[in-house]
């Protein structure tokens, strides 16, 4: 017999199945021996952008439509995501979405790294759009008066 309380009630399906991967037949989840040695997992720049969109929709569906993908397929990210952070992100329940206390930190940070991103993309880009400086071969321009380029 078990007994349910309190933030149980809360805590997804899928969360407690996690839970009991731990603690069940004396092993320890992949996620949770990860967090154990001190390996923190990396971030994926597209998961986060799928995050970012139903944190600020609190919405799946909206959230999928906004980034273009179904909305059992979002559902799946949100899950890899918070599963690899070993951490809830949203609080789901049948009628709204909320973010947890770890959620709102990453929301924070995911939409600065986004924009970031993005200005460096940008920027590389910019980049390559730029011809390239002329060559000089004209003896004594390199450092060693030309002769790092065999000439001189």
């Amino acid at each position: 017999m078990s007994i349910t309380l309190g933030v149980s009630s809360v805590m997804s399906k899928s969360y407690r199945q996690m839970i009991d991967r731990r603690t069940t037949n004396g092993g320890v989840c992949a996620a949770h021996l990860r967090w154990i040695c001190g390996v923190r997992p990396a971030l994926d720049g597209r998961l986060l952008a799928y995050f970012v969109a139903v944190a600020e929709e609190l919405h799946f569906g909206r959230a999928a439509a906004r980034v273009h993908i179904e909305q059992p397929s979002l559902s799946v990210q949100i899950r890899k995501l918070e599963h690899s952070l070993n951490t809830p992100l949203l609080v789901r329940t049948s009628r709204r979405v909320e973010l947890t206390p770890a959620g709102e930190v990453l929301l924070d940070g995911s939409k600065r790294l986004l924009t970031e991103a993005e200005r460096i993309a940008s920027l590389a880009q910019d980049a390559g759009r730029r011809p390239p400086p002329p060559a000089c071969l004209a003896q004594g321009s390199g450092i060693n008066g030309g002769s790092d380029l065999g000439i001189g």
